[in-house]
């Protein structure tokens, strides 16, 4: 598990989404609580004012995570929930959010919560390509590229961004080219032979009408 990280459809969810248990695992933990009280409190006279005692924040993002691993997605969210709120100067519970938000089909919180990381220095592919997904789906299209864009500044290499940037150019913007391009460099990475995404891009190379299939 990493430290907790500070100011930092197609073929099925599966296809656009890390799976959530491993994508918790990935993402920043919490490995040590802050050493200063929280803004606001106040000390005795006299006295040092002291954090209230919060728990070990690292054991409480893999009690999270666990609830993830046995599908409880709204236990896991209210752990997260509580976890972001004890500790608001880590990116890695609102990230988690996200993800669970967007299994859910909660794409307006999805967003909300994806965006906080990001406010919170979550650089990294997962929670950009996340917040690309929400926009995506609430009709977003701009604000869905340049997240799948930043995405792949965290982590050119990062096959899920290459995909979803495909579906966006091949089925929402009508972009062939481009959409050949992003198919082309997610089956490199991945060295899949999936049959349907080669045929998507051999119907855009004929010229043929976006052959994605709608989003469970």
């Amino acid at each position: 598990m990493t430290s907790c990280s500070k100011r930092q459809s197609t073929t099925g969810w599966a296809r656009q989404l890390l799976a959530l248990s491993t994508a918790a695992a990935l993402l920043a933990g919490c490995a040590s609580s802050p050493d200063k009280p929280k803004a606001g409190a106040e000390a005795l006279p006299g006295t040092e004012a002291e954090a209230p005692d919060l728990g070990d924040p690292q054991a409480r993002f893999e009690a999270a995570v666990t609830l993830l691993q046995r599908s409880d997605l709204n236990g896991a969210a209210a752990a997260f929930r509580k976890l972001e709120a004890d500790f608001p100067e880590y990116a890695g519970p609102a990230t988690n959010l996200g993800l669970i938000h967007l299994r859910k089909q909660e794409y307006e919180q999805a967003v909300g919560a994806f965006s906080r990381a990001q406010e919170r220095g979550a650089g990294n592919a997962t929670n950009a390509n996340g917040l690309g997904i929400a926009y995506r789906e609430l009709g977003q299209l701009g604000a869905a590229e340049t997240a799948y864009q930043r995405a792949l500044s965290f982590d050119p290499n990062y096959a899920l961004a290459h995909f979803n940037l495909g579906i966006l150019y091949d089925k929402y913007l009508q972009r062939p080219q481009q959409a050949i391009a992003a198919y082309q460099r997610y089956l490199q990475l991945t060295e899949d032979e999936e049959l349907r995404v080669h045929a998507w891009i051999a119907a855009l190379q004929q010229g043929a009408p976006a052959a994605v299939e709608q989003n469970p």
